[in-house]
């Protein structure tokens, strides 16, 4: 990481601005935070901003067609890394709550009662929340209003990490889609034996229910 820091700098005044990509959580909030405070261009961390900035305007969006508040939203995120964190750092500033957001690793939900999550995570912990060895993607969907997925492939599949003896692989999943008013736009169901991502999964809902909107 020095070296990587180090190299920045020194290419830096041939830059008018920086764009970082593809750096892993979390040695990416250091390298970006470290860089901004030394160098006096303009840094982003694409994989962070630019999905955040895109992921955010779809939020809006969403509420804006099924006229909802969005101080009032329940916000599941799958995944922990850069992008997933990025992209929940905005939707607080956008107006959600922290207290309704509900996060996942590759590992289960982040709650006080797990001991292997580093500083940036444990940002987005749940305090009144104990599920130790419960962490079900049942109790991890359940009253979603809106949910975003930046998982691995083959790792967390809404919320269920494959590697954690205490967690358990999801075969198949319902998802439904309601409006403010309490109406039921879409609902589907997904056989994954095929242990597919959540964000692929998320993804084929997403698009059947924008061709369902338009």
């Amino acid at each position: 990481m020095e070296k990587f820091i180090e190299t920045v700098k020194q290419i830096s005044p041939t830059f008018g601005g920086i764009n970082l990509e593809d750096i892993k959580a979390p040695e990416c909030f250091e390298i970006e935070d470290r860089l901004k405070k030394e160098l006096d261009i303009p840094i982003m961390h694409d994989d962070q901003h630019g999905t955040a900035i895109i992921s955010g305007a779809g939020l809006l969006n969403a509420l804006e067609l099924v006229n909802k508040k969005i101080e009032d939203i329940k916000i599941v995120v799958c995944g922990a890394g850069a992008s997933a964190i990025s992209c929940t750092r905005l939707y607080i500033a956008l107006g959600v709550r922290p207290e309704n957001i509900l996060m996942s690793d590759s590992k289960g939900i982040l709650h006080p009662g797990r001991t292997d999550i580093n500083e940036t995570k444990k940002e987005f912990v749940r305090k009144k929340i104990q599920l130790c060895n419960s962490d079900t993607a049942t109790v991890f969907i359940t009253g979603a209003t809106f949910m975003t997925a930046h998982s691995k492939s083959n790792g967390a599949i809404f919320g269920i990490g494959s590697s954690s003896s205490s967690s358990q692989a999801i075969e198949s999943v319902s998802v439904v889609a309601k409006d403010g008013s309490g109406q039921v736009l879409l609902s589907a169901s997904y056989d994954n034996k095929d242990r597919q991502s959540a964000s692929t999964l998320a993804r084929e809902f997403g698009s059947a229910l924008a061709d369902k909107l338009k």
